[in-house]
């Protein structure tokens, strides 16, 4: 799903949520539904780190430098395994870490969470769908209403 199409839908989630579920004030609502809108597209940034590293395991990879940077080179391998798509960051895991956050830290934390939340929750109802359980398990939660032309893309390349 595109960054717009979560802002926007993050946003009326959100507003909802606050307005009519927890009773804020318009002005609070509309602010604090803004603030969770601006977070909703953070789980998305594991496609450029997966993509940053790739990129440096490609250079180590026929270089002799591979040996004396060896463990860069299993952080590489790390981070690629971490921060490949949809797995991680569009975990529950990665949700209550933001949570545990909120409580133990800043209640900043909680708006995050709740915004990765609305994220994951959104990126179900795309026809990849979403390992929600991730560490635990790869079967991915989809209920298939949005089909876009990256997703027809994906499709064509895995068949």
């Amino acid at each position: 799903m595109i960054c717009r199409l979560h802002f926007a839908l993050t946003l009326l989630i959100s507003y909802i949520l606050f307005y009519d579920i927890l009773f804020f004030d318009k002005i609070s609502s509309l602010l604090l539904g803004v603030i969770v809108a601006s977070f909703s597209s953070i789980p998305d940034y594991d496609w450029r780190i997966y993509a940053w590293s790739n990129r440096q395991l490609i250079k180590l990879k026929g270089s002799p430098l591979k040996y004396v940077l060896f463990p860069y080179y299993l952080f590489l391998k790390l981070i690629n395994k971490v921060f490949k798509h949809r797995t991680t960051t569009h975990s529950l895991f990665f949700v209550g870490i933001f949570f545990l956050f909120g409580y133990f830290l800043l209640k900043l934390f909680y708006l995050i969470g709740l915004a990765i939340f609305l994220h994951i929750i959104e990126d179900c109802f795309t026809v990849s769908g979403v390992p929600i359980f991730y560490p635990l398990s790869n079967k991915a939660l989809k209920i298939p209403i949005i089909n876009t032309k990256k997703h027809l893309r994906e499709q064509k390349l895995l068949s």
